[in-house]
């Protein structure tokens, strides 16, 4: 997982310079951190009267400034603490420019990573050639693509940034320590295998229950967007309530969840602080001891106490993130999943041009709906015409439709289009030959000549053609009249004959239509059946439809019935 997240970082754009500019602010971050207590530790000797002349204890960092320090003092005889003082105050600013630099740089790079896996996520679902099969709920995408790119910010945002500065923090915090005397350091060391062991208990809980709730949270997207597609039969069955009920069912399991990390994570705390003071009181009377024969190490005691703090920080903060690192591990692998599908994505395809390239258009083969039960069709057209697909509900018209182009079933057969031949792995290529008019509406949030034109934009629209094609389907739409998401403020036969008018826009040799004709008119009927038979003129034309001999009888065609 670790190499999985890296090759991600490093497609995202955040270089290895990048990483290494990182590590060279923690480090930097992390040194100045260590400096301003010793600072106060000479303040403390000055007091006590230990040290050398000029206040640096001898075990000291800041020994390495005596020169400085000592012209320091001879400008200002009277108060060597007050040197001290204001050399405090100027470490911890230097201190917490170089973190807050660290932090910022880092919050970009993060943003910049969660943009890539968030692009690269959606990219490879719209692309994947499986992805509407029963594996994956649609639901359950929304959340991989856009909750769970969102969570990895936890893998490389505020808990990155925090650990990185605590591990560097342990370093430098540990070397000094061991300057001033290695068994202060034993001491500390002695109570981390204990935390080690509560930590790694602490941890597994954490994982599991992370992995529940999330699997619980994208059940929950799902449910809320199966809910806002059915709304209207929601209210007029009254089933509000019933609705509420389960939704609430789902979260209560989330609520459940979450208090027992809660829990979790509160019996470890409890148990973490009451060693991390044992082991800061064990320090700090060892250093007293000390300074009982040395007054030098009066000094050593405020740098402990807030050293202490800092050694145990990682484990602290760790254990504070583990939480949601837990959770963004479990997010990492569920889009991991996601983009294991780019092995199985297909290349993006330009429309095919001529017409004349698509004869003879032969279809041979078949798909199977489920064991022992098939649909097969075998159709041989050498110029343009009309060959409409008929048969009873349920007997996989559409399927079969859908399999022909490489949108569902496997189809088992042969594609033949002029000189060309399409089968098996090699049929998603014929796709660019075909422009379907699909059962499954999609429209856009714009104008009625982007969706139209779809996925044309801007000035390559022909807004012309739109206007013909919106007067031939007496859609009483202007070009630039605006279609809301999902097409709400547009009638179920208004959007019918707009996804008709999509496919007639395109110049693609192949139209196929999708019960094109349902739920309009008789009027509107016929003005489609028009546009049917000036199409079929052009190009082949491949239609699913249940009217029947009288309602087609003024376009000429021919009858392939589907039958299993």
């Amino acid at each position: 997982m670790i190499n999985a997240l890296y090759r991600l970082v490093l497609a995202s754009g955040v270089n290895r310079a990048a990483l290494g500019r990182m590590a060279v602010l923690a480090i930097i971050s992390s040194l100045l951190a260590a400096l301003p207590p010793h600072f106060l530790g000479a303040v403390v000797n000055v007091a006590a009267g230990g040290g050398k002349e000029g206040g640096a204890p001898t075990y000291s960092p800041i020994g390495l400034l005596e020169p400085a320090l000592e012209a320091a003092t001879r400008l200002v005889p009277s108060s060597p603490i007050l040197v001290f003082c204001l050399l405090f105050f100027v470490f911890s600013c230097l201190a917490v420019v170089a973190r807050n630099l660290f932090v910022v740089y880092v919050s970009v790079c993060a943003d910049k990573f969660i943009a890539h896996a968030r692009a690269k996520a959606l990219e490879t679902v719209v692309r994947a050639k499986d992805i509407k099969s029963g594996k994956w709920e649609s639901g359950d995408i929304v959340h991989r693509v856009m909750n769970d790119t969102k969570q990895l910010e936890y893998l490389v945002g505020p808990p990155l940034y925090v650990l990185c500065s605590d591990v560097f923090d342990l370093l430098c915090v540990s070397l000094f320590i061991l300057l001033l005397d290695w068994k202060m350091l034993c001491i500390l060391l002695s109570t981390l295998p204990i935390l080690y062991v509560l930590g790694k208990k602490t941890g597994r809980r954490q994982r599991a229950l992370a992995r529940t709730a999330q699997e619980t949270e994208a059940r929950c997207t799902g449910f809320v967007q199966r809910v806002f597609s059915g709304l209207d039969t929601v209210k007029v069955f009254a089933a509000e309530q019933k609705e509420c009920r389960d939704f609430s069912r789902l979260i209560g399991s989330i609520y459940s969840l979450n208090v027992k990390s809660s829990l979790n994570l509160g019996t470890f705390f409890c148990l973490e602080g009451a060693l991390r003071a044992a082991g800061t009181i064990g320090v700090i009377a060892y250093a007293a001891i000390l300074a009982g024969s040395d007054a030098a190490y009066a000094g050593a005691i405020p740098v402990l106490i807030i050293y202490t703090q800092r050694f145990y920080a990682p484990l602290t903060n760790w254990t504070r993130f583990y939480q949601v690192i837990q959770k963004s591990i479990v997010s990492f692998r569920r889009v991991h999943d996601v983009f294991s599908l780019a092995g199985e994505t297909e290349p993006c395809r330009q429309p095919a041009e001529p017409a004349q390239g698509a004869f003879p258009l032969e279809i041979d083969g078949g798909i199977e709906l489920e064991p022992g039960r098939r649909v097969s069709l075998r159709i041989r057209l050498e110029r343009p015409g009309l060959v409409v697909l008929r048969g009873r509900s349920g007997v996989g018209k559409t399927r079969f439709v859908k399999a022909l182009l490489s949108l569902g079933d496997t189809f088992d057969g042969e594609l033949r289009l002029g000189a060309q031949r399409f089968s098996g792995a090699d049929l998603p290529a014929a796709r660019g030959f075909f422009a379907h008019a699909s059962q499954e509406a999609h429209f856009l949030p714009g104008t009625v000549a982007e969706n139209l034109a779809y996925p044309t934009e801007g000035a390559a629209i022909d807004h012309e053609r739109c206007r013909e094609l919106l007067a031939a389907l007496d859609l009483r739409l202007g070009p630039d009249d605006d279609v809301r998401e999902y097409g709400g403020n547009l009638s179920l036969g208004e959007g019918r004959r707009l996804i008709l008018g999509r496919a007639l826009y395109t110049r693609r040799p192949i139209l196929v239509l999708d019960e094109i004709d349902a739920n309009v008119d008789i009027r509107t009927r016929e003005k489609i059946y028009a546009l049917v038979a000036r199409e079929k003129e052009l190009r082949p034309v491949l239609m699913i439809t249940h009217a029947n001999e009288i309602e087609l009888a003024g376009v000429e065609h021919a009858v392939v019935v589907l039958e299993n």
